[in-house]
């Protein structure tokens, strides 16, 4: 998974099959993805990241969040809300079983 940022606080998914060389491009978003706090399956079929989408408000909980989805698309499966930056993130454990960084363990 390549995470270009840019322009400005846009980013963008690209797929890259390192068997094949081949990219394939997915979505954009507008918005601060934390790389560091980022991570996809063994199998590569589910992609957790942390977002931060600034708003009117500043930070809410309408505004940074740990979504999962398919690699290569920002649609959410499934989303947490965060209310913060320091905060947030996933790390997965064991194939379809993760855990947040200050959360428990969800299966």
């Amino acid at each position: 998974m390549i995470i270009p940022r840019g322009p400005s606080t846009w980013h963008h998914l690209i797929s890259w099959n390192t068997k094949t060389d081949e990219l394939d491009r997915g979505a954009w978003i507008k918005g601060r993805i934390f790389e560091e706090k980022c991570d996809w399956s063994s199998d590569g079929k589910l992609f957790l990241y942390f977002v931060f989408k600034e708003g009117p408000n500043k930070l809410t909980l309408r505004n940074t969040w740990t979504v999962l989805s398919p690699p290569s698309w920002f649609k959410a499966l499934a989303l947490w809300p965060d209310g913060n930056t320091y905060h947030g993130g996933s790390r997965f454990m064991v194939l379809k079983c993760f855990g947040t960084f200050e959360k428990t363990v969800l299966h």
